[in-house]
């Protein structure tokens, strides 16, 4: 994260990716989302993340995303009883389950798409006169 939100090489590659949108090869295609972050601001990440790819055409599986912070690893440390609410390591594993699930799943969904303008993605599409 940087300043609660995502960094300008991943805003980078999601406008030069733009002219995907919609493509019948990414369109049900399964994807995770992890989010690295320090203290805060991580899953508002998490959630615009997930919203913009599967606006992309990408199928988000059930528990596909997690934040993992600072204070993810230091109440690992803990014997608090609060300690299971905090994303782990361990959870990728449940990720990486889902995720196989819905690879298996997608083979067999055929999806449909909107219209979407794929003659110039960066054109001007609002001017004020």
């Amino acid at each position: 994260t940087y300043w609660d939100s995502w960094g300008s090489p991943l805003q980078e590659f999601f406008e030069a990716f733009t002219d995907y949108e919609g493509h019948v090869k990414l369109v049900g295609k399964p994807a995770a989302c992890l989010v690295l972050m320090h203290s805060v601001g991580g899953k508002g990440i998490l959630s615009r993340l997930q919203g913009v790819i599967n606006t992309f055409g990408f199928l988000i599986p059930p528990m596909s995303g997690m934040v993992y912070s600072l204070v993810n690893k230091l109440s690992a440390k803990t014997k608090s009883s609060h300690a299971d609410d905090f994303w782990q390591p361990q959870d990728l594993v449940a990720i990486v389950a889902n995720l196989q699930t819905a690879i298996e799943m997608s083979k067999i969904t055929q999806w449909k798409t909107w219209p979407v303008d794929k003659k110039d993605a960066r054109r001007v599409w609002m001017k004020e006169k």
